[in-house]
C-alpha cells in the first residue's frame, strides 16, 4: 500500500522517528542504523512497511531499500516478527549481515542481540543464499553494478544467490570476450536457461 514518504524529520527517539509531510506527522518505527543516518529538521525519504493487525496499524521505516529488503527477508523466518526484525537490524549493518549469511558464520550471527542459537539456525536455513537484497554482488564480483538488477530478479525467482552471481558473472565475461553485446533481457534469459539446467 505504501512505498515511501518524503518529509522533514521532526523528532528521533530510541526506536522511532517523526516525519512531517505537511498536513500529517507520521510516527515510524526504525532501526538504530537508519536513525543514525537521519538529522533533525532535514528532509528525508523513508521507505515503508505497513503492519496491519486486528488491533493496530504500525509503520516501519528504512533509509535504504536494501535495509527494507533485508527486513522483509527476516520476516520469512519462522518466529521473527517486525519488532524483532527491527531489533536485529539495529545491531548489524546490512552489508555485514549479508556477509555473515554468505560465509555461514553462525557464531557471529548468534552474537547479534535478538538472535539466539535457535533463531540463528532458523535464519541460516531460511535465508542463506536466498536473500533478495538489492546488493547482489556484495563487492566480490568484477561485474559492473548495472547487472545487480538482473541478479536480484533471478534471486526473487527462487534461484540461489551465490549461483546467480557466478552465472551472471560468467555470461557477462563470455559475451564481452566474444563482443556479442547482449542486452540485459538477453542476459536474464540466458541466466534462467543455465540456472534451470542445473
Amino acid at each position: 500500500m505504501f512505498n515511501s514518504i518524503y518529509g522533514t524529520i521532526t523528532e528521533k527517539n530510541i526506536d522511532t522517528a517523526c516525519i512531517d509531510t505537511g498536513s500529517i506527522e507520521w510516527l515510524v518505527s526504525m532501526s538504530n542504523k537508519s536513525l543514525e543516518k537521519m538529522r533533525i529538521n532535514e528532509k528525508q525519504r523513508i521507505y515503508l512497511y505497513l503492519q496491519h493487525t486486528e488491533n493496530a496499524m504500525s509503520l516501519f521505516g528504512f533509509v535504504t531499500l536494501q535495509e527494507r529488503n533485508l527486513f522483509l527477508d527476516l520476516l520469512k523466518v519462522n518466529g521473527i516478527g517486525p519488532k524483532q526484525a527491527i531489533k536485529i537490524l539495529s545491531h548489524v549493518e546490512t552489508e555485514d549481515f549479508i556477509h555473515i549469511l554468505e560465509s555461514g558464520d553462525a557464531e557471529r550471527l548468534k552474537g547479534i542481540p535478538g538472535v539466539g542459537k535457535t533463531t540463528a539456525q532458523k535464519i541460516m536455513l531460511t535465508l542463506q543464499g536466498k536473500l533478495t537484497t538489492s546488493t547482489c554482488f556484495n563487492g566480490e564480483s568484477s561485474i559492473d553494478m548495472q547487472y545487480a538488477d538482473i541478479c536480484t530478479a533471478l534471486v526473487q525467482m527462487g534461484f540461489d544467490r551465490r549461483s546467480v552471481r557466478e552465472c551472471v558473472n560468467r555470461i557477462v565475461k563470455e559475451q564481452s570476450a566474444h563482443s556479442t553485446g547482449m542486452n540485459e533481457n538477453e542476459i536474464l534469459r540466458e541466466a534462467i536457461v543455465q540456472l534451470s539446467s542445473r
